[in-house]
C-alpha cells in the first residue's frame, strides 16, 4: 500500500490538494482512503482506521503542530511538504482563515470584494502578538531546511498555483504507475486551481514586512533533488 502524507503549514494549499485527489480517484478501481480530518483518527500516523482495509493508497494530512510527526524514510511513503515561501503571505493567509472562518476559506465562496475588504487593525494586533511566527520557523527548519528524506516532494504554494498540472502529475507518478494527464487537466480547470488572493492588491500589504517583523522568506530550491527531480 502506498501512503501519501501531506505535511503542511496551515493555509498552504492542502485543502485543494486533497480535493483534487478525491476528484481524480472518484469512480476508479483504485481503493483510496482520505484521512483528512482530526475526527478520523486524531491524525495518528499511520491512520488507525486503515489497518483492516485493503487499500491501494491512503492519503493523510497533518500540520505537525506538536512537532512529533515522524519523517519516516520508506519508499512506499511519499511526503508532500506544502508551504509558502513568502513570510508575509504565509502569516496573512493563516490570519485570514482564523479571523474569517471557513466561510471565506475557499476562494469560490468568497465575496467579489474579498481582496479589498478586511480588518487591517485586527491584523496589526495579530502581528504584534507574533502569532504563528515561531511555529512557521519551526516547521521550516524541520520539514524544509533539515529534511533529508529522499521520498519528499516540496510543494511551494506560488510554484504550485503557477503550474498545478505539472506538480500534480509528478506527485501522482510517485504513488501510481499510470497517470491520466488529460483527466487531471480537466479537474484542475473545473476546480479553477490558481492563485486567487494577491496580497499586494489587498488592504493587508506591508511593504517592509520581513524587516519590520524580523522574518525571512524561505529560500529553498529542491528542483534538482528529492522527488521534485523525478522525471
Amino acid at each position: 500500500m502506498k501512503q501519501l502524507k501531506a505535511i503542511s503549514f496551515p493555509r498552504s494549499g492542502v485543502s485543494i490538494f486533497c480535493k483534487i485527489l478525491i476528484e481524480y480517484y472518484k469512480n476508479t478501481p483504485k481503493k483510496v482512503y482520505y484521512c483528512n480530518t482530526v475526527s478520523c483518527c486524531g491524525h495518528k500516523q499511520p491512520c488507525k482506521k486503515t489497518e483492516t482495509m485493503d487499500l491501494d493508497l491512503i492519503y493523510m494530512k497533518n500540520h505537525d503542530f506538536g512537532g512529533k510527526v515522524a519523517n519516516e524514510v520508506n519508499k512506499d511513503i511519499v511526503h508532500v511538504v506544502l508551504y509558502r515561501k513568502h513570510a508575509q503571505e504565509q502569516i496573512n493567509a493563516y490570519f485570514r482563515y482564523s479571523s474569517g472562518g471557513r466561510r471565506n476559506a475557499e476562494p469560490l465562496k468568497r465575496s467579489k470584494t474579498y481582496q479589498t475588504d478586511g480588518t487591517p487593525d485586527k491584523y496589526m494586533n495579530y502581528l504584534n502578538r507574533k502569532t504563528q511566527f515561531a511555529a512557521r520557523d519551526k516547521f521550516a527548519k524541520k520539514w524544509i531546511y533539515n529534511n533529508t528524506n529522499p521520498n519528499t516532494y516540496f510543494l511551494e504554494y506560488d510554484d504550485y498555483m503557477s503550474d498545478p498540472l505539472k506538480h500534480m502529475t509528478r506527485i501522482l507518478s510517485c504513488v501510481d504507475d499510470n497517470v491520466d494527464v488529460d483527466k487531471m487537466g480537466k479537474i484542475l480547470k473545473e476546480l479553477d486551481v490558481r492563485k486567487h488572493f494577491h496580497i499586494k492588491d489587498s488592504v493587508y500589504y506591508i511593504e517592509d514586512f520581513t524587516e519590520r517583523y524580523g522574518l525571512k522568506d524561505i529560500d529553498f530550491d529542491p528542483s534538482d533533488r528529492f522527488l521534485n527531480n523525478k522525471k
